[in-house]
């Protein structure tokens, strides 16, 4: 390295990078010039150097590099990665070189995005946007963009702001048997799906994907290996959410409907599907089916999912165990469960502890 006086009586650095490649700045001022040039020792010593002709890199350049490496997963994943980053951190971020983005920033983002009358976004949403800004400096950092991600904190963990909690989520809906049987009912022709749904605790994606030879030919359970998740109007198959195989055994009530809808039709054959024969859609079936359902039964609103819940909690007073309902419903950890449905594993210890002394109370003297 040296600094040396040019002809125009400015002072320029001159140096050599680990490649061997050479970089050479000019400045005003001598100090200045000496200034930067210990910082470049200092960083080609440390090897934390990075190029200075990166320094206009743009997020939106990384983050297209960034999706490139994202390809091989669920068309479904990859379509929320490009739909975090079109609605909430292009327009704030995108046109920004990366090293410009500070973490303080990022709070003024995430507080402008989620708190205040002015909000719009989720506290959810704004959080998944944050750690996947995270990901793509991350990303530039292993590139050699970056020296540093400037919204990690010195242990590593994405340094998320805390957000005030709300009460604007919904709250989870449960359905008894005699509801679920009235709603079952009133969808018709797709009566024995929502009572699969509302029994076996499958994700939507699971159920429209089953296949012939997934069930007992008795229908007694039914092997879920697959999803069909629908994505701009296209059905895409793949693995199941936790990615593993898992059989879920069925109520008694099922076996019949389930052996008449396998009748005629070959093994890899769709069990359910719309009037033509084509995978349902859900926005499609919740407008002509679910939802007209919902008033004709006189039932709570709810939505498909809280038909997961409606197993789950059935299932829970039926005495079923947390790794029994963790199978049930494909956690990939029993500890998932646990926490979804504490509650009502410790609504049913006072049962228990009711039924044992039941049964001890008359031995004790």
């Amino acid at each position: 390295m040296s600094v040396f006086k040019t002809k125009s009586g400015s002072w320029s650095v001159r140096y050599r990078d680990e490649q061997g490649k050479q970089h050479q700045r000019t400045f005003e001022l001598k100090r200045d010039a000496e200034t930067y040039e210990r910082e470049q020792r200092r960083a080609i010593e440390r090897g934390t150097w990075q190029d200075p002709s990166l320094e206009k890199t743009k997020l939106s350049v990384v983050y297209a590099d960034f999706l490139k490496t994202k390809q091989a997963l669920k068309p479904k994943s990859i379509l929320s990665i490009e739909s975090l980053w079109r609605h909430h951190i292009e327009p704030f971020f995108g046109e920004q070189t990366i090293r410009s983005i500070t973490m303080a920033q990022v709070t003024k983002w995430v507080t402008d995005s989620a708190v205040g009358e002015s909000a719009r976004t989720s506290n959810v949403r704004i959080t998944k946007a944050q750690v996947q800004l995270s990901s793509i400096l991350d990303f530039a950092v292993d590139h050699g963009l970056l020296a540093k991600n400037p919204i990690r904190k010195s242990n590593g963990k994405v340094n998320k702001i805390a957000l005030p909690k709300t009460d604007k989520s919904r709250p989870t809906v449960a359905l008894t048997p005699e509801e679920l049987s009235r709603f079952a009912n009133a969808c018709g022709d797709y009566e024995t799906l929502m009572l699969l749904a509302g029994l076996s605790g499958l994700r939507w994606a699971e159920l429209i994907g089953l296949q012939v030879q997934d069930f007992a030919t008795d229908g007694k359970y039914v092997q879920v290996t697959r999803s069909l998740s629908e994505v701009n109007g296209t059905f895409h198959e793949g693995t199941t959410k936790s990615g593993q195989t898992r059989v879920v055994y069925l109520p008694g009530l099922l076996h019949s409907r389930i052996e008449v809808l396998l009748v005629g039709k070959a093994e890899s054959d769709l069990v359910f599907t719309n009037s033509v024969g084509n995978p349902i859609s859900l926005a499609n079936f919740t407008k002509r089916v679910f939802k007209p359902a919902i008033e004709l039964a006189s039932i709570p609103r709810i939505t498909p999912h809280d038909l997961r819940h409606t197993a789950a909690s059935n299932a829970i007073s039926a005495g079923a165990n947390v790794l029994i309902v963790a199978n049930m419903l494909g956690h990939s950890d029993p500890a998932i469960t646990l926490k979804r449905y504490a509650h009502l594993f410790n609504r049913d210890q006072e049962v228990l502890a009711s039924s044992i002394n039941d049964k001890f109370i008359r031995h004790l003297v």
